[in-house]
């Protein structure tokens, strides 16, 4: 799909996985959406409620790709991720209100939130870590958990974990 990608993240192994991913956040979106719809055909509601946590996941996991100030960036991406991901989540957002408005017996407010935004950054400082390394904070147990998994995921994909967590349909 995509020809040429500078990807210097670890988190895929290929172009194709990346193509992947955007499609599984797409199908994620589109399942949510059919649930609501169900929802709403089905029950008499005043309230509904939807969260598509598939704009977090992408956004967190393919954000360097959309940034034209990061060094991941690659427009051929973006532009895919734009032309389907977010036309997909815009008409998902536009028919839940317009089946929910059909099906109502009143006006409906509309409220759309974010929990944050998104900002390219140069470094991170992990103030825990550094309170730990300094001798401010101890630990009752070394965290052997995070460093068996630390070991673990630089063996897997990105990808493999992902599968791990989404229910197949």
């Amino acid at each position: 799909m995509f020809n040429h990608v500078n990807n210097k993240s670890n988190f895929f192994s290929d172009l194709e996985e990346i193509s992947r991913f955007i499609d599984l956040n797409i199908k994620n979106v589109k399942d949510v959406a059919k649930i609501c719809l169900n929802i709403i055909y089905s029950d008499n509601i005043d309230v509904l409620m939807v969260n598509f946590q598939s704009n977090d996941t992408l956004q967190h996991i393919l954000w360097g790709f959309i940034s034209e100030n990061h060094y991941f960036f690659n427009e051929k991406i973006r532009n895919y991720i734009f032309k389907n991901f977010y036309k997909t989540l815009d008409l998902a957002i536009e028919t839940l209100r317009e089946e929910f408005i059909r099906k109502s017996s009143g006006d409906v407010l509309t409220i759309i939130l974010s929990d944050h935004g998104f900002e390219s950054h140069k470094k991170c400082f992990y103030l825990r870590t550094w309170l730990y390394k300094n001798n401010f904070l101890r630990m009752k147990n070394k965290p052997i958990i995070r460093i068996l998994f630390s070991k673990w995921f630089k063996t897997v994909s990105l990808m493999q974990i992902l599968k791990m967590y989404y229910i197949k349909s």
